[in-house]
């Protein structure tokens, strides 16, 4: 079932129908049928919604909050697609929505966690890092605050800085497994031994062991520490989870690739791309592989597509 079928969400959106029917002006009526519309992935609807929810009160943080919210839903599911191109523009509308609600609501926690993701995903890393300063400043004991927090510091390299957000993101709950993955990344770019990084990866899986992702971010960063036998079994495990995971076949042909052993390193390739034909990059590393072996022709050939996808 989809969500824009969800019955559970219709009836919310009859609900206020029937209030917004009985009082026109009912401005939280508004206000939380553009959330009901939104989370019914009826991304237009919500923002007429709310539109009207901050024309009857602009001063109202959390109607603002809300249409970030559903400028953000917009832009997710326009990444991708022919409106791609879109995605880059709702990002902004949504920024600017959080930053409403965070200049009528200086201690709007959510808002502040909200404008952060969106920053970091227009690569506004220091801006980014600010708002979940502030995030973290208004809610020092929440551990997801101080884990989004270490998102730009691993984009701006600030590793060491990295490395004690994610610690004080597990002493507030040991239990994450995001935590420890975090704690891996920071342990391997700070030039720990593979040893210690791996640990962490251990203790990640240990709290998920049915978790592909965790399996493949091990995999890759043992490979990344001169340890391709290893990654390639974690891949593997990876694999036994989730057979159409295409990055972790990409990722197991490079770890095959560091192990000389190329003819599975080219059967890798060609499972990755089944799943997905129109990365250059694959295609590419598979042109090389068949240079290595003596498969000129089809090397070109492998080029060739490349290129092409390259140049679309």
């Amino acid at each position: 079932m989809s969500r824009q079928t969800d019955p559970r969400y219709q009836e919310a959106i009859d609900a206020f129908d029937k209030a917004i029917k009985l009082e026109p002006d009912f401005h939280d009526a508004w206000c939380d049928r553009g959330m009901a519309l939104v989370w019914s992935d009826r991304h237009q609807e919500a923002l007429d919604t709310l539109d009207r929810a901050i024309h009857l009160d602009p001063s109202c943080p959390q109607a603002w909050m809300n249409k970030g919210k559903a400028m953000f839903a917009m832009a997710s599911w326009q990444q991708g697609t022919e409106r791609s191109w879109e995605a880059s523009e709702r990002h902004e509308k949504a920024l600017e929505a959080y930053e409403m609600a965070t200049n009528l609501d200086p201690y709007y926690f959510e808002a502040w966690m909200r404008m952060g993701e969106v920053l970091t995903n227009l690569e506004r890393y220091e801006e980014a890092l600010k708002a979940f300063h502030k995030a973290t400043a208004i809610k020092p004991d929440d551990h997801e605050a101080w884990e989004w927090k270490g998102r730009p510091l691993v984009e701006l390299k600030q590793y060491e800085e990295y490395g004690k957000v994610t610690e004080k993101a597990l002493s507030l709950d040991p239990d994450c497994h995001l935590a420890w993955m975090n704690r891996g990344l920071a342990h391997y770019h700070l030039g720990r031994p593979w040893v210690e990084v791996a640990q962490c990866y251990d203790k990640a899986i240990s709290l998920r062991p049915d978790d592909p992702v965790i399996w493949s971010a091990k995999a890759d960063y043992a490979d990344a520490s001169g340890w391709p036998q290893e990654a390639v079994n974690a891949f593997d495990r990876a694999l036994s989870l989730k057979p159409d995971f295409r990055e972790a076949w990409v990722g197991k042909s490079i770890a095959l690739l560091n192990s000389d052993k190329y003819e599975e390193a080219l059967e890798a390739l060609d499972k990755a791309i089944i799943l997905g034909a129109d990365d250059p990059d694959v295609w590419e590393t598979k042109s090389g592989v068949l240079r290595r072996l003596g498969r000129h022709e089809e090397a070109q050939k492998a080029f060739d597509k490349a290129m092409s996808l390259k140049l679309e």
